[in-house]
């Protein structure tokens, strides 16, 4: 009985330091950035945000439409090379927002902040106004309902088959996770994983 003792103290300490060596090497790679309204993990070697946090209440909605005029820039505050919107050109994927412009509608300038290559994936057309589409609904659907919505957003990747885009600038997704919950009464939570295939 003893030695069963210590041998799931000694994996359960193995597998607290290697989780504790992965996510310091992960810390290692990526750069945190502070936005207007959002904060990105971003991976300059894979050219993507890995996860993005922010939230969405009654505040932050209005009548402000996305306009055509809206372009995505770079991303001043990333390390060289930076990636362009033109990486994504005629890669068959859409630059999908992380933190979604109809979640920042209050006003141009917040929605316009959101239109970052720091905030972006590739993304299928079908998953971006589709099952990811579904999500950003229903934060908005709970902000609208009095909630304050805490979201983080996730690109997964598995260990092998990357697809690069832009020339291999770009790291496609294997997947997205989101998180969405309020620390209200109600206690709300919701999860989603979606495949990017």
């Amino acid at each position: 009985m003893r030695r069963r003792i210590e041998f799931g103290c000694l994996l359960i300490l193995t597998i607290l330091w290697f989780l504790f060596i992965s996510a310091w090497l992960f810390a290692q790679s990526s750069v945190q950035m502070s936005k207007q309204s959002f904060r990105i993990e971003y991976r300059p070697d894979l050219g993507v945000p890995v996860v993005v946090d922010w939230q969405v209440s009654r505040e932050c909605l209005g009548e402000v439409k996305r306009e055509p005029n809206f372009k995505f820039k770079e991303d001043k505050e990333c390390p060289k090379p930076r990636v362009k919107s033109k990486h994504y050109n005629k890669s068959g994927y859409h630059r999908g927002h992380m933190c979604p412009a109809a979640d920042r509608s209050k006003d141009i300038s917040s929605m316009k902040s959101t239109f970052i290559m720091s905030n972006v994936c590739p993304m299928l057309p079908s998953i971006n106004t589709g099952a990811w589409k579904r999500t950003e609904d229903e934060e908005r659907r709970l902000a609208k309902s009095g909630h304050v919505v805490n979201v983080r957003a996730c690109a997964l990747y598995y260990p092998d088959d990357t697809l690069w885009i832009g020339g291999g600038r770009v790291a496609v997704p294997h997947a997205f996770i989101k998180f969405l919950w309020t620390d209200d009464e109600a206690k709300i939570y919701k999860q989603y994983i979606i495949e990017n295939k």
